[in-house]
């Protein structure tokens, strides 16, 4: 939390003293710094019986590096998409922390020595790195699509609706309803649905609003692999939309690598308790952990690039013209 917040440098890994001191903010109220894997101290369960058990806890990760670490994303170049009230890109970019000005940079997780597999003391923690970029909005439009333009009844509809129509016939919806962040970073931009024609119909509309998610993601990708080098080869996928198949697979085919969907879906929680059995020895290392369980969904992508790179520029005329609409 102190990192997202500004006021820890996590490269002289120490509070930001000067920012501090601005915003006259002491240093000795805030709390200490320790690793993921921590002696947090216990709860205490009582059961309806009336017994207890002092459970400890070991372990602390933040929701999106929970995801994450709960797909199974260890290696730099892993990613997952985790689609909410905005949609979240995390990419593991490995134990040095990478400098950059368009991107978060933040620690992805911090493990003893022996549970990060690098050869260092026993005593030392080594901090794995990520980069997140975010959408302003994802399911909040469908919030609106629901509540406010009464487009559909329930999330449900989303991808049977966009299944509906072969294409959005021309309709591109930018819903950049707060702004645009990564790589646009445009707080004056706001939600824009361009090409309607006499015979545009809520179908295209959905589906030019699943359409956005994949290029905004495709920006999202091809922004950190032009600052660092990483490349995401495939990604994984979580919360709300990825339910849907349709939403899945159209951005397969916007970002043009496949998207893996796995069976389990609590990965964030999943993350928790594997940290939790690397804190109490249960594993000993990463290597050890097990998979994840079930069989994941893979979303190949299955239109042509051509098509794909002419839907992209069509996309990105849209956001042009959006931005910059409420200064």
């Amino acid at each position: 939390l102190v990192q997202q917040m500004g006021l820890f440098d996590i490269r002289a890994e120490q509070y930001w003293t000067d920012w501090l001191d601005i915003l006259n903010i002491p240093v000795d109220i805030l709390p200490a710094v320790v690793p993921t894997i921590h002696d947090f101290g216990t709860i205490r369960i009582t059961g309806p019986g009336g017994a207890t058990a002092d459970v400890p806890v070991l372990a602390m990760i933040g929701n999106e590096q929970a995801a994450l670490f709960g797909h199974g994303c260890y290696q730099p170049g892993d990613a997952e998409c985790s689609h909410g009230t905005a949609s979240f890109v995390d990419v593991v970019t490995g134990h040095e922390a990478p400098q950059q000005e368009k991107l978060n940079v933040y620690y992805a997780w911090s493990l003893p020595q022996q549970s990060a597999a690098v050869d260092r003391p026993r005593s030392a923690v080594v901090h794995t790195y990520c980069l997140e970029a975010d959408t302003t909005v994802s399911g909040a439009a469908i919030r609106w699509m629901i509540e406010q333009a009464r487009l559909f009844d329930r999330d449900e509809e989303v991808g049977p609706l966009a299944a509906s129509v072969p294409d959005s016939a021309g309709v591109v919806f930018v819903p950049a309803f707060t702004g645009l962040n990564v790589p646009y970073n445009d707080r004056t931009a706001r939600g824009t649905i361009f090409g309607l024609t006499l015979g545009s119909t809520r179908a295209h509309i959905v589906r030019a609003f699943l359409e956005s998610l994949g290029y905004q993601v495709r920006a999202i990708l091809e922004t950190i692999t032009a600052e660092t080098g990483l490349r995401v080869e495939r990604l994984s996928m979580g919360g709300g939309i990825s339910k849907s198949d349709m939403a899945c697979q159209i951005q397969a085919d916007l970002v043009g690598i496949p998207i893996i969907r796995p069976a389990f879906t609590e990965t964030a929680a999943r993350a928790a308790a594997l940290l939790a059995g690397l804190g109490a020895d249960f594993w000993p290392a990463l290597s050890d952990l097990p998979p994840l369980p079930g069989e994941a969904t893979i979303f190949e992508p299955n239109i042509s690039a051509g098509r794909r790179n002419a839907g992209y520029l069509h996309w990105q005329r849209a956001v042009e013209k959006a931005r910059g609409w409420d200064e």
